[in-house]
């Protein structure tokens, strides 16, 4: 039997996603005006703290990240309800039986991923009870917070124009 906790995923994902090190999890980086364009600035928090490292070689680390990468965009994936496009997301599915003795009395459903693959900006995971599979059930979810978070980097503040009149 293994308990493990979204939060405990996302840093394990997060790890995975950064080249092995291992931080202590913050669920919050900044705090950002809900308005893309109000003159609000973003409150930052400081820098997240290393708690270790995994202890696994780039060469596994990139085999891990290749197989993420796959379970997204090969049509066989698992994971392909997930895909945005331009996003490249890296995910791994999966179903865990929740049992009473000896009888499956429900599924808890799951994917872990991180986006994008070449600079890991997000992670998200995504654990749902009573779901079919990872790749019916979570994957979708996840899809729309990376299409949320799309969305919301193509939106930027408008500069101001340079004056046209020179005092």
């Amino acid at each position: 039997e293994i308990d493990v906790t979204p939060l405990q995923v996302a840093v394990m994902i997060s790890a995975v996603a950064n080249g092995g090190m291992v931080y202590w999890p913050r669920l919050v980086t900044r705090i950002e005006p809900q308005d893309p364009f109000s003159a609000d600035q973003a409150v930052k928090f400081p820098a997240g703290r290393v708690r270790g490292e995994l202890g696994i070689s780039n060469n596994s680390l990139n085999a891990v990240r290749g197989a993420m990468l796959a379970d997204v965009e090969d049509a066989e994936g698992t994971g392909t309800r997930a895909f945005v496009p331009g996003m490249r997301i890296c995910a791994k599915t999966g179903t865990a039986q929740i049992r009473q003795g000896r009888k499956t009395i429900g599924h808890t459903t799951w994917i872990a991923s991180f986006a994008p693959f070449d600079n890991a900006r997000y992670v998200v995971v995504v654990m749902i009870e009573d779901g079919t599979s990872g790749g019916a059930t979570s994957a979708p979810v996840a899809q729309q917070v990376y299409l949320a978070l799309q969305k919301r980097e193509s939106q930027s503040k408008p500069t101001k124009p340079e004056s046209l009149v020179k005092n």
